[in-house]
């Protein structure tokens, strides 16, 4: 299969979306029914410049083992105008600066987000007539420029004059001009944050435009009946019907039983903090922070538009966010969000196979920039030392690590034995209660103006879904957080301090047994956003208890556990009675190999396998993919030498399915520019680096995982390299203390 994926990456091939299931044969063998996916339609890019949408239908079987294969080829009508967008382009023309202080500086009745908003509403008018009229069709002005460029160089070489040659190089200035506009504009429209200036071409770019289009785009799914839908009507409705009723009121409950370990933790100061009005600079530094090339809201303006007219429009944008922060609730025009739907795996069958992004308006998040800003210097007050997302000086890798040691202490005399629960909940971002949200947040001690402005952007939200490139629906938003939006990411793991705040509580009252690592105590439980591992006793008792905790706090939030992703690991030896208790009384299966966790394979001992793919880029993308997995787990050097060696090929070719010659080796080139290298990444440096810095943070102590690690394996500030040894299995960190000790 490799091979096959090899030579369709050679000959830049690729598979179009495929619905009607996964396999097109289907046979009888000695070992039962075997299904396998062997026909398949293969296209190059050229086919996309034919038609905007391909497809393809797997049909019944019929008589025979095979699959009819059903191309769809389309070039649809748009249903409706496609809603304006700012390009970033716009602003190289010369005219620009004056269209929009001329339009800007007209007298408009109100005041505040008000006003704002009919600027606004008058700027995008002006420019779609504008870039009609007078800015012009890009592509068109490449071809002209192109043509003119053409025919000035060959009046040059018929008559090699002074005023040719003038004209040659202003065509030439013209047409490098022109195309210079078409890769901003392809730029804008892939929306590639990692690629310098000059490293990829427009071609690249459209390229990835339109591949994102075609993943994005719904042939085909399944309603809330499991009805399947195909028509544009139909996938639309079912959408607005499926969104909405997500982010539909749901009553809630026991949210005192679910908030009773939160204790107030702000004072008056944090308050005034939080609640002062911001002045100009504070806006502006907000509005410099947020991405310019970020997707823009339905209002169309994305951050290059305020960064660039920051001088003309800076007093009402001001105005504007000041009257928020007084208590004026949000509009409608800057409260209106649009869903883009991103698709969770290759084949998608219904809706619950989308992750809901939401594009909001620059203007609301520029507020929920300020507050996000003001709120994470606070966090420490807040937030337990078991929660590390969107924090500071919190890392993914300290999580996976502490993971992986407390696999290594499943093994228990204990009665019950030691058990890791990793739950998966469902929809967590967008199913939070605003009831809950309100409740937890006035238990930490936030004041009530303060709260109105947390809140305020949230309930001022209304949902369009964008299908298939245009907005359908028009909904309020009455649960959940929104994801894309600075602030949200912080509200929900205040949210989720409630569950991890019982947790500890009752596990440090006594009311849980605790995960048995002998003499130092071992963590509760480990939270990053909505991945959850509770490391607990496995007696039954306990287990209903644990399911009481889980219970309640699901009831008080709104949200729920998908008990069919979710899992409880524990250790091979465990009888099997043991293990159907346990699955019978959490209605969870249980496992005792590896899993994921974070994105990281946990597993007892060594890791002996690591697959990696080709990757476009060395410089940009490919030495950058293996940085998370070696900030937690020590690569053998065979998978080292493996990636060096699949990174050497990549860069200097092949010919005729042979390496060609490496002219220097791929040490050398991974020295730096002024050595004489060409400043790639050397896998080897990266391990010894995340290695020390690790051991560094062990040092340091601070977090859960340091805590843990000192207690264990450090002893009057050294560590007990005998016990390292001999036990064979700490974390790879360690494993270059010989080496850190002669630089002591």
């Amino acid at each position: 299969m490799e091979d096959f994926i090899e030579a369709l990456d050679f000959c830049e091939l690729s598979s179009p979306p495929v619905s009607g299931g996964t396999f097109t044969w289907f046979g009888n063998r000695s070992k039962g029914r075997v299904f396998r996916r062997l026909d398949r339609v293969l296209n190059n890019e050229k086919l996309f410049d034919l038609f905007s949408e391909v497809s393809v239908r797997h049909k019944g079987r019929g008589l025979s083992d095979h699959k009819a294969l059903l191309v769809l080829l389309n070039n649809p009508l748009p249903s409706c105008p496609r809603p304006f967008r700012f390009l970033d382009v716009w602003t190289s023309h010369p005219g620009f600066n004056q269209l929009i202080s001329e339009n800007w500086d007209k007298s408009y009745k109100g005041g505040g987000m008000k006003e704002l908003a009919e600027r606004l509403l008058s700027t995008k008018k002006i420019l779609k007539k504008w870039n009609v009229v007078t800015f012009g069709d890009i592509f068109k002005g490449v071809r002209e420029a192109e043509a003119r460029a053409i025919l000035a160089q060959e009046k040059l070489e018929i008559n090699d004059s002074e005023e040719a040659l003038l004209e040659a190089n202003l065509a030439n200035a013209l047409l490098t001009q022109a195309c210079k506009r078409e890769e901003i504009f392809w730029s804008q429209k892939a929306n590639i944050k990692w690629i310098k200036n000059g490293d990829a071409s427009t071609k690249y770019f459209h390229s990835v435009v339109r591949a994102r289009r075609h993943s994005l785009k719904i042939n085909n799914i399944k309603n809330m009946q499991g009805v399947n839908l195909s028509s544009e009507i139909d996938i639309s409705n079912a959408a607005v019907d499926y969104f909405s009723d997500i982010f539909h009121f749901k009553t809630v409950e026991h949210l005192e039983q679910a908030l009773e370990h939160i204790l107030p933790t702000l004072d008056n100061n944090d308050n005034l903090s939080l609640s002062k009005i911001p002045d100009e600079e504070e806006i502006r530094s907000s509005i410099w922070k947020l991405s310019a090339s970020s997707a823009a809201g339905p209002d169309g303006f994305n951050g290059t538009f305020f960064r660039h007219c920051w001088s003309t429009i800076h007093l009402h944008v001001t105005k504007a966010v000041q009257e928020y922060f007084i208590g004026v609730p949000l509009p409608q025009t800057f409260g209106s969000t649009t869903i883009t739907l991103l698709p969770k795996k290759d084949s998608c069958t219904n809706f619950n196979d989308y992750r809901p992004i939401s594009l909001s308006t620059f203007f609301s998040k520029i507020i929920t920039r300020i507050m996000s800003d003001r709120l994470k210097p606070l966090l420490h007050k807040i937030i337990s030392e078991e929660q590390a997302a969107y924090q500071t000086g919190k890392g993914i890798e300290e999580h996976i690590l502490l993971t992986k040691e407390m696999v290594h202490m499943l093994a228990s005399g204990h009665r019950g034995g030691n058990i890791i629960i990793k739950l998966d909940l469902c929809k967590a971002f967008d199913t939070i209660s605003w009831t809950f949200l309100e409740a937890i947040l006035s238990k930490f001690g936030f004041s009530q103006h303060t709260i109105l402005l947390l809140m305020g952007v949230l309930k001022g939200t209304w949902f369009s879904i964008l299908v298939n490139g245009f907005p359908k629906g028009f909904f309020p938003m009455k649960r959940g957080v929104k994801q894309g939006d600075p602030l949200s990411p912080l509200l929900f793991i205040i949210a989720m301090e409630g569950l991890s705040k019982s947790i500890k509580s009752n596990m440090t009252l006594g009311f849980l047994k605790p995960f048995h690592t002998g003499l130092v105590v071992a963590p509760s439980h480990l939270l990053y956003a909505d991945d959850l591992i509770i490391f607990t006793n496995g007696e039954t008792r306990n287990l209903i208890k644990v399911k009481h905790i889980l219970s309640s706090f699901m009831k008080a939030s709104g949200q729920s556990i998908n008990l069919s992703k979710s899992q409880v690991i524990v250790h091979h030896k465990m009888p099997i009675d043991r293990r159907s208790c346990i699955s019978k009384i959490l209605g969870i299966k249980t496992s005792s190999g590896s899993f994921k966790y974070l994105g990281s394979c946990i597993s007892k001992g060594k890791l002996r396998k690591n697959q990696m793919g080709r990757y476009v880029l060395i410089k940009h993308v490919l030495s950058a993919i293996p940085m998370h997995t070696l900030l937690v787990q020590d690569l053998p050097k065979s998978v080292i030498n493996s990636l060096n060696k699949i990174m050497a090929n990549f860069l200097w070719g092949s010919k005729e399915a042979k390496n060609k010659h490496h002219c220097r080796k791929w040490a050398d080139l991974c020295f730096s520019l002024e050595e004489g290298g060409l400043g790639f990444r050397s896998i080897e440096d990266i391990q010894a680096a995340a290695a020390l810095q690790l051991w560094w943070k062990v040092q340091q102590g601070g977090t859960v995982w340091r805590n843990y690690m000192r207690n264990k394996y450090m002893r009057d500030g050294e560590f007990k390299a005998m016990r390292i040894v001999e036990n064979g299995y700490l974390s790879f960190p360690l494993s270059f203390l010989p080496w850190t000790h002669c630089h002591n």
